[in-house]
């Protein structure tokens, strides 16, 4: 898809600009004019001559009344705005070092500064409250500004040290200087230039603020956009490059058509008839001439990559001064009665104009019969009362005389008209009823209802409640578009802050520097006091301050639910929603070092100190004995187990070594059987034979005896024929 060319851009935004809800030919903008000359009382223009005219102020009263409740709300207290963290990065000391401001108590803090301190936050958020009131929406614009000049100031009296830090200062420059020779002072004319850009915050006119018609919200309007009065000289200077086309020969100033503004209606009611010639010759003068610079919003493909972003434009007439694409939207918009899918709901004026208009209409007629009842009309006989009596009767001079002829009950006859001005009063009380029933602001809740007097005190409280209950509802509206711009300005110093800055937040001077900081922290804005009365307030933290000082009193200072600090807290908050801004007035700043001093017991109290510390020593040292005794069974038995478990693998060890050495001492006994049984083999045959030896020898000896004895015996039986026996023989002598 080939790129867009500007003329194509430029016919999409002059077609969306027509077609916008809020366009000054829109249905839109005649509501809100209407809404505003309501809210001045202006004429319905169907008034008679003679007549009464009288409007009432309905719509005016209740934005009044609900007003400084809003602003209650929001600048009652000081801890209006919260952080939540993203990562857990946002969660660690600012200035790096332990024990200091997390991340985002300190982003709150700057928050804080830079809309109620770098801009005017109380008229921000009063006009963007009032616009959403009677012009159904409220518009604010959150824009960051590089850093520009100031204007140049002369400083007189300054001495030599202070000349040097201007000089070391590189937000200064000496533009003259000049020194005086007796007192040896300075007289300087310098140059500011902040070092870093701040963000602008702005409420927005609604007759300048344009938005898609079927838009349901900022974010996911196709267009939006703004249009203002800019001068001339400093779109020159800021876009040098389009100085032709805005041409400032003061021939044709880029298409600037005063008759637009001329004819919003919107323009006309908020300033009827202030505009002057005087006024308008002045503007078209050199130096001074305007234009209409609009700055606007539209999604669409633009650089034919098939994906539709955002682009901020900016552009006079026809000339288009830049084009970028951007991230978010610089503007928020909010509605106090919203209407599911819309930008803009209903507003008071929308709610009370039908009302305001049936009460001025009764209100004009009862005043009418009033007067008609006071002052009659007479019916006149001419012939009888002439040209001096007829005058008479129209100057109705007080104590005058009415000149007639003949008989004065003939002559003047008057047309008495019946007083029907109570079933006028019933019907305003009964419109008036409607207009609390339909605005939620009842007279029970302004203070200012005599019937109250005889009404109970709790009666009259939740009767305001119940009122105020409307009230809050619509400041958690303005509290959401007031969190939408804060977390807009939170991107905003995220992305473009590139420097640390030192301001003074809560007496203290600090160095804020954004880029360590996660634009994706929540910004919480706190509503929820609006349902409560100021002396509701003062009353409920009275029971506080005094349920603290009876724990202070019985605990002492130290003890660990309420200390000094938070007493002083309270009673600053008492102060401050008593009305006094300031609670230092009153009550002093604890300072950080302060310790409290320990209070001397009470007698009882340390008796029942010491009761309590016995019973919790005690109960510590019951728990401590069955922890050691837990512990000594849990240490029994895993001893238990342990001693087991070794005497199993001392057992296993045993019978393995057992095993080992008997199969060691079988084989020993077997070898040594085995060589004793062969010792013993060869003894038995070392025996068996020494033994055949010996028998071998004694059987041989025996021979040799016995051959010996044979021989002998046959000697003898040969000498004798008989054997003689031996005394001596070797079995013995026979006679022994």
């Amino acid at each position: 898809m080939a790129d867009m060319t500007e003329e194509e851009l430029l016919k999409i935004l002059k077609e969306e600009e027509a077609d916008a809800a809020s366009y000054y030919t829109s249905e839109l903008a005649k509501h809100q004019a209407e809404a505003m000359e309501r809210f001045y009382g202006e004429k319905y223009g169907d008034e008679v001559e003679g007549r009464s005219s009288i409007t009432t102020h309905d719509i005016e009263d209740c934005i009044n009344w609900i007003m400084p409740d809003l602003m209650r709300v929001f600048l009652a207290s000081d801890e209006l705005v919260t952080i939540e963290p993203g990562s857990v990065e946002d969660e660690q000391p600012a200035n790096g070092q332990p024990g200091g401001k997390p991340i985002t108590e300190l982003a709150a803090d700057y928050l804080d500064h830079i809309f109620f301190k770098d801009n005017d936050g109380e008229t921000n958020l009063y006009d963007f409250a009032f616009d959403g009131l009677l012009q159904r929406r409220g518009v604010m614009r959150v824009a960051w500004e590089d850093p520009k000049p100031k204007p140049a100031k002369t400083l007189e009296g300054v001495a030599p040290d202070k000349l040097a830090r201007y000089l070391e200062d590189p937000e200064y420059e000496i533009l003259e200087q000049e020194q005086d020779p007796k007192t040896q002072l300075f007289t300087l004319r310098v140059k500011q230039t902040p070092k870093v850009g701040r963000v602008c915050i702005e409420a927005v006119a609604p007759e300048g603020f344009r938005i898609a018609r079927r838009a349901k919200s900022i974010l996911a309007a196709a267009y939006h956009g703004e249009q203002s009065d800019e001068f001339l000289a400093d779109l020159i200077r800021e876009f040098p490059r389009k100085a032709k086309d805005l041409n400032p020969d003061g021939v044709n100033y880029a298409n600037d058509d005063k008759d637009d503004e001329e004819s919003d209606p919107r323009a006309e009611a908020r300033w009827q008839d202030e505009i002057s010639d005087v006024a308008r010759k002045c503007a078209a003068s050199a130096g001074r001439r305007k234009v209409k610079l609009t700055r606007e919003y539209v999604r669409v493909d633009y650089d034919g990559d098939n994906i539709v972003e955002l682009r901020c434009i900016k552009r006079v007439g026809d000339t288009i001064l830049e084009n970028v694409e951007v991230e978010r939207s610089e503007y928020v918009t909010w509605t106090p009665l919203r209407v599911a899918h819309k930008n803009a709901g209903r507003s008071m004026a929308d709610v009370l104009g039908p009302i305001q208009r049936a009460r001025t209409v009764v209100l004009r007629r009862t005043l009418d019969g009033l007067a008609q009842a006071l002052t009659p009309r007479s019916t006149v006989n001419t012939a009888m009362v002439g040209d001096e009596g007829i005058d008479d009767l129209i100057d109705n001079e007080i104590g005058g005389v009415v000149r007639v002829d003949g008989d004065v009950r003939a002559a003047i006859a008057v047309q008495q008209t019946p007083d029907v001005s109570a079933s006028g009063y019933q019907m305003l009380e009964y419109l008036d009823q409607r207009g609390e029933e339909a605005s939620g602001v009842t007279r029970h809740a302004q203070g200012m209802d005599p019937q109250a007097l005889n009404k109970t005190a709790t009666g009259i409280d939740l009767l305001q409640a119940a009122a105020k209950s409307r009230i809050e509802l619509i400041a958690r509206w303005l509290g959401k578009g007031l969190q939408d711009v804060l977390e807009l300005v939170l991107h905003l110093v995220c992305a473009h802050q590139d420097a640390a800055r030192q301001v003074k937040i809560k007496g203290e001077w600090v160095s804020i520097d954004p880029r360590r900081w996660s634009d994706e922290m929540a910004v919480k804005v706190h509503v929820g006091m609006a349902a409560a009365s100021r002396a509701q307030q003062v009353a409920n933290l009275e029971n506080v301050i005094t349920k603290q000082g009876e724990i202070l009193k019985l605990a002492g200072p130290g003890n660990p639910i309420v200390g000094v600090q938070e007493l002083r807290n309270a009673c600053a908050e008492q102060v401050q929603a008593m009305g006094y801004k300031d609670a230092s007035r009153f009550f002093k700043e604890i300072d950080k070092n302060y310790q409290p001093p320990e209070a001397p017991p009470d007698p009882k109290m340390a008796e029942v100190q010491m009761k309590a510390q016995m019973q919790q020593q005690q109960a510590a040292f019951d728990q401590q004995m069955q922890q050691q005794k837990m512990a000594s069974e849990r240490e029994m038995a895993a001893f238990k187990v342990q001693s087991e478990q070794q005497l199993a693998m001392l057992r296993l060890a045993s019978e393995e070594r057992l095993a080992v050495q008997r199969m060691e001492m079988e084989a020993q006994l077997d070898l040594r059987r085995q060589n004793m049984e062969a010792d013993q083999d060869e003894r038995r045959m070392g025996m068996e034979a020494a033994q055949a030896e010996r028998d071998s020898q004694r059987n041989a000896a025996t021979t040799v005896i016995a051959a010996k004895e044979n021989a002998k015996a046959k000697a003898k039986l040969n000498g004798s024929g008989k054997t003689a026996i031996k005394k001596n023989r070797p079995g013995g002598d026979l006679a022994k």
